[in-house]
């Protein structure tokens, strides 16, 4: 299996048959939440270089837009999670795969990313406090990436001591 086929399957087919499943339970229940993970492109950005999983993220914003429609007044509550730029595999590979380039790419990474313990009792917080359907948790909002940017010359992040 290619790069695209693994990508799709997971992006796309996997997250549709995990939604079908988890909604029909939800529904033969009567109630129930489902959130659909969002990452870079799902608001339909284009960044070279990204073409693969944004699109993929994109479709994923389409299925989001279409079960907060499909699913109102269901009883099943449809929302969205942004985590931002998080410090996975996903990005640390950047330095094995562009090392001529990762110390540029390091630093914007170190203004923009965070850490999984970091982001992930955040948000799961607001998953347990949502009531609202179609709601969208964003971890890495417009303001605190301007707030990031401005404040990147006096707080220095180091987000990948152990990489």
């Amino acid at each position: 299996m290619g790069l695209i086929d693994s990508v799709v399957r997971t992006n796309i087919l996997g997250q549709m048959y995990g939604v079908k499943v988890a909604v029909s339970g939800m529904l033969k229940q009567g109630f129930g939440a489902l959130y659909i993970m969002e990452g870079k492109g799902a608001k339909g950005d284009v960044l070279p270089g990204m073409t693969l999983y944004s699109t993929t993220k994109r479709a994923g914003n389409y299925l989001f837009q279409a079960l907060v429609k499909e699913l109102d007044d269901s009883g099943v509550l449809v929302g969205s999670i942004s985590p931002g730029m998080v410090v996975t595999d996903l990005l640390t590979i950047q330095k094995e795969a562009n090392p001529e380039d990762w110390e540029q790419t390091k630093r914007i990474f170190n203004i923009l990313a965070d850490r999984v313990e970091t982001v992930v009792p955040w948000i799961a917080d607001r998953i347990l406090g949502n009531q609202e359907h179609g709601a969208q948790i964003r971890w890495l909002t417009r303001t605190k990436v301007i707030w990031r940017f401005i404040s990147a010359a006096w707080t220095k992040r180091d987000l990948f001591e152990e990489a």
